[in-house]
């Protein structure tokens, strides 16, 4: 199989956002050098080890390009270490993706998993000119590491995963088609996102939405699928306490394919100072749809709390609220070749705004009707192509300031 690609050497490059202390962009890049039937990932220039959690010991971060592996261009083998045989590494100690065996890794399942946004990419080139092009695909997003600890409301003591938004992220969009919207856990197929009911019978917490997030997408002639939101506002019980680790929150990782955007960061949020069960059992209130409408409208009062999604350990109060959620996945090709038709379905299953619609993809339509005015969508998409032809620049002054 890997004979069957074109020889070479495919370069990318992802960053992660924070460190688990604090915001910092921590670079990790790949080169991946193809001759023959052996494959050399070299990881070369990654950003050097730090004080924070998130770093991988070598070990794992050759294990996560396993995990990628066997999920695409490996899909069909039986899974053996023989598989990995024509596989080798450069992983230069003392970096993010090798540090000390002393330095703190407990996040590195989030940190390793930034060769799959590599992987994807690199992968996806290189396949795209061989027999397995209909492989070709973006990565699996890696969404929050959601957790809680308390005494539930049956007197037990809980420390548990929140599964809903880890094991919802989006794929990315693939060659031909869309991406699956909320569709699994990017480490394995395992991951099972549990029903609401479940949660709130063992877990003293109430769901006030669970659903899709618009935009959460990457847009492309293709989209990735969407991700997932959910807000909860603890109940029974006087408090819990919630922590949450992700590798991004303000600088996506997964990147689209061939043009496509790549996925939305999602937003972390909490509402402190209220009570949200007070104002439910006063009467009725109008519970927000979603991330966008808490933020713009924030119906409970109190005070809104934005953050980064790696937070540390929070006390939250019965009846105030926090959020998490699962990234999209990244999108593939040209916005302005996504037939209108498929566009205006996005709408009606509110995986896109009205304002993607109009902004990002170029595509006229009554928005009571939703039908598509032809002639004024082509029209649209020939001045946005040049505007980008105006807005363009030489690849050799694009990279001065891009290698900033």
């Amino acid at each position: 199989r890997i004979q069957a690609w074109n020889d070479g050497v495919y370069r990318h490059v992802v960053f992660l956002d924070t460190t688990g202390m604090e915001t910092s962009l921590l670079r990790v890049p790949i080169a991946l050098h193809k001759k023959g039937d052996r494959l050399l990932v070299d990881l070369t220039g990654c950003s050097p080890e730090h004080e924070g959690s998130f770093q991988s010991l070598a070990p794992c971060t050759r294990a996560h390009c396993a995990i990628y592996l066997y999920q695409i261009p490996f899909h069909d083998f039986p899974i053996s270490a023989g598989t990995m045989e024509p596989i080798d590494y450069i992983i230069p100690h003392g970096t993010i993706m090798d540090p000390d065996p002393e330095a703190a890794i407990s996040c590195s399942p989030l940190s390793a998993a930034a060769l799959f946004p590599l992987l994807g990419v690199i992968f996806s080139k290189m396949m795209f000119d061989s027999p397995q092009r209909d492989l070709v695909c973006g990565s699996t997003s890696c969404s929050t590491g959601f957790m809680i600890t308390c005494v539930n409301q049956h007197g037990a003591k809980i420390v548990d995963y929140l599964a809903f938004p880890l094991n919802s992220s989006g794929l990315a969009a693939r060659y031909g088609e869309d991406g699956v919207d909320l569709f699994g856990f990017p480490h394995g197929p395992w991951g099972k996102a549990p029903d609401v009911e479940d949660v709130e019978r063992t877990l003293p917490m109430l769901h006030l939405y669970q659903k899709t997030l618009p935009d959460s997408c990457g847009f492309g002639k293709y989209r990735g699928g969407a991700g997932v939101t959910v807000a909860y506002t603890v109940h029974h019980v006087p408090h819990a306490v919630f922590l949450a680790a992700a590798k991004e929150s303000k600088f996506s990782t997964t990147c689209g394919l061939f043009g496509g955007y790549s996925q939305t960061v999602m937003p972390a949020i909490r509402v402190v100072n209220t009570d949200v069960l007070a104002q439910l059992n006063g009467g009725e209130i109008p519970l927000p749809d979603n991330d966008y409408d808490l933020l713009e409208r924030n119906p409970f009062g109190g005070e809104v709390v934005r953050e980064h999604q790696t937070r540390p350990s929070r006390v939250i109060k019965r009846g105030e609220v926090i959020t998490g959620g699962g990234q999209g996945g990244g999108g593939y090709g040209d916005v302005l070749e996504r037939p209108s038709e498929k566009v205006v379905e996005d709408l009606r299953t509110n995986v896109i705004t009205h304002w993607t619609a109009e902004n990002i993809y170029k595509v006229a339509y009554d928005r009571e009707t939703l039908k598509v005015d032809v002639e004024k969508t082509e029209h649209l998409r020939a001045v946005e192509r040049k505007v980008r032809l105006a807005r363009g620049k030489p690849y050799a002054e694009f990279i001065k300031e891009w290698s900033k």
